[in-house]
């Protein structure tokens, strides 16, 4: 993984969470994982580690592939920090949100952070 494609990824994560409703274009991951869009992948490759952990809603094979790519660990969505939504996924699957953590005014760092493609 280039170094500098995931900081300069993690350097518009930040710019567009400071100024919501900014629409900023990131670059293509290098590595496809169908069905997901390459700049969720390398969203993926830029915050996941192998300190946290990930659902993938509707889609096994991706979820392994991103352990690969990441050394994140996969895990149920209620006790995922991070929620993937592929866009293939239809609204009857994403009724599984309502078990997903959600954090409180004093701890929202407890709540899962949801990416939808």
């Amino acid at each position: 993984m280039d170094e500098h494609r995931t900081q300069r990824t993690f350097r518009k994560i930040l710019e567009a969470m400071t100024f919501p409703g900014k629409i900023l274009q990131l670059e293509q991951s290098p590595n496809e994982l169908s069905p997901l869009y390459s700049q969720t992948v390398l969203v993926c490759q830029t915050l996941l580690d192998g300190e946290v952990t990930y659902a993938v809603i509707g889609e096994k094979k991706v979820g392994q592939s991103i352990q690969a790519y990441t050394g994140s660990h996969e895990a149920k969505v209620e006790e995922a920090d991070f929620i993937i939504i592929p866009n293939t996924v239809c609204s009857d699957e994403i009724a599984h949100l309502k078990v997903a953590k959600k954090g409180n005014l004093l701890d929202p760092q407890k709540s899962a952070t949801l990416f939808f493609e």
